[in-house]
C-alpha cells in the first residue's frame, strides 16, 4: 500500500473517531445545578403549626337563683376550682310577701327540685354499682392476662369499659351536686319573700376550670342571670 493511501485511511479513521466522540458527548445527560453545603452534626428541631380546637367535656353555668345582689367575684377565667368550692356570695332581694299564687308556685318549684334531686341520687347509685362492677371485672381480667389466659385486646376492652363507668359516675355525682344547688335555689326563691332572707353561697357543682366570668364587681342581678361558666 502506497504512503498516500495509508495517509488517507489514517485521516478518515481519525475523522470517524472524532465523529463518534462528538455523538457520545451530545448524547451524554446534561449536568444538573445543585446546592451544596458542608455536613455538620447538631440538634434537629421539627415544628408543626396547626390550629387547635378546645372541646369542653361538661359545661356548667352558675346563675342567680333569684333576683338579688352578688358580692365581688374574685375568680377569673382559667382558675381551677374543686367540687363544692364557694364561687359566688349571693344575697336575695327582699320584696314584699308573696301572694298566695306566687307562694304556691314557689312551693311547687321546691317539690320539683326535690324530685329532681331524688332522681339524680338514684342515678348516681346506679352508676356507682356499674362502676364498681367494671372495676372488679377489670381486676379479674388483669389477673387472667397476667397468667396468659387473656388477649391484650380483651384486657384493653375491659379497661375501656371500666373507665367509661368511672366517667359516668363522675357525671352522675356532678348532677347530684347541681340538683342540690337547684333545690337550695328553689328554697331560697320561696323564702326570699321575707325581709330576713339570708345570704347564700353558690358552689361549684364539679371540679373544673372557670371558662367565662359574666360579672366581676358587686351588682344587682335578675333571676337567672349567668354569673360564671
Amino acid at each position: 500500500m502506497s504512503k498516500p493511501r495509508r495517509l488517507r485511511r489514517f485521516l478518515w479513521g481519525g475523522l470517524g473517531l472524532l465523529a463518534l466522540v462528538g455523538v457520545g458527548l451530545a448524547a451524554r445527560p446534561k449536568p444538573l445545578a445543585v446546592e451544596t453545603a458542608r455536613v455538620r452534626t447538631g440538634p434537629m428541631q421539627v415544628t408543626l403549626d396547626e390550629q387547635g380546637l378546645t372541646r369542653l367535656h361538661d359545661r356548667y353555668v352558675i346563675s342567680a337563683p333569684v333576683a338579688g345582689q352578688i358580692a365581688r367575684i374574685g375568680l377569673e377565667p382559667g382558675d381551677r376550682v374543686e367540687a363544692g368550692e364557694p364561687l359566688v356570695t349571693f344575697a336575695p332581694a327582699t320584696p314584699a310577701l308573696l301572694d298566695a299564687r306566687a307562694s304556691a308556685e314557689g312551693e311547687a318549684g321546691v317539690r320539683v327540685a326535690e324530685a329532681a334531686l331524688t332522681a339524680a341520687r338514684a342515678e348516681r347509685a346506679r352508676q356507682a354499682s356499674i362502676a364498681a362492677h367494671g372495676a372488679a371485672e377489670q381486676r379479674r381480667m388483669q389477673t387472667l392476662y397476667d397468667d396468659g389466659g387473656l388477649s391484650r385486646e380483651a384486657l384493653e376492652n375491659t379497661q375501656a369499659e371500666a373507665r367509661a363507668g368511672a366517667d359516668a359516675l363522675a357525671v352522675a355525682t356532678a348532677n347530684v351536686r347541681q340538683a342540690e344547688e337547684q333545690l337550695a335555689a328553689a328554697r331560697a326563691a320561696l323564702s326570699s319573700a321575707t325581709p330576713s332572707a339570708p345570704a347564700m353561697v353558690l358552689r361549684a357543682p364539679i371540679g373544673g376550670v372557670i371558662v367565662s366570668r359574666r360579672h366581676e364587681s358587686t351588682a344587682v342581678v335578675p333571676a337567672g342571670e349567668e354569673l360564671l361558666v
